[in-house]
């Protein structure tokens, strides 16, 4: 599902294979964001391989990976990009535990937020991040 917002925008890319996490961190972020940051054009995918073939330079605004995606997780994800594509947006990380910011910074993460999604923690990232680009 991919939320509609107004010609003014930002495109954010949302991965995990989880429809629930996706879910939690659109409902975290609210329908049109916050007073602070634009309103957020969700692109929902749920593969790797959908990251790499939606992913285009200058798009985005923002990434939000989940690492906890089974198989290919987004810190790969994110190496990947970081490795094969010339400009990268800032981006933020889902993780189980916040210990795990370590190897979210490897993979090319600006941002983490540690589960549970709260509403807090999702908005402080994406303001960060989309300060950053817009």
């Amino acid at each position: 599902m991919e939320e509609k917002a107004g010609t003014d925008a930002v495109q954010v890319m949302l991965f995990s294979g989880n429809p629930h996490t996706r879910q939690a961190v659109m409902d975290a972020a609210g329908l049109s964001g916050s007073f602070d940051i634009p309103p957020i054009d969700w692109q929902e995918v749920a593969t790797p391989d959908a990251v790499k073939q939606n992913f285009a330079e200058d798009r985005y605004a923002a990434l939000v990976l989940d690492a906890e995606t089974y198989q290919e997780g987004g810190q790969s994800v994110a190496r990947w990009l970081n490795i094969h594509a010339d400009k990268v947006p800032p981006i933020i990380m889902l993780v189980a535990r916040q210990q795990d910011e370590w190897m979210s910074r490897w993979s090319g993460a600006s941002y983490n937020v540690p589960a549970p999604y709260e509403a807090d923690a999702v908005m402080a990232a994406l303001r960060k991040a989309l300060s950053q680009t817009t």
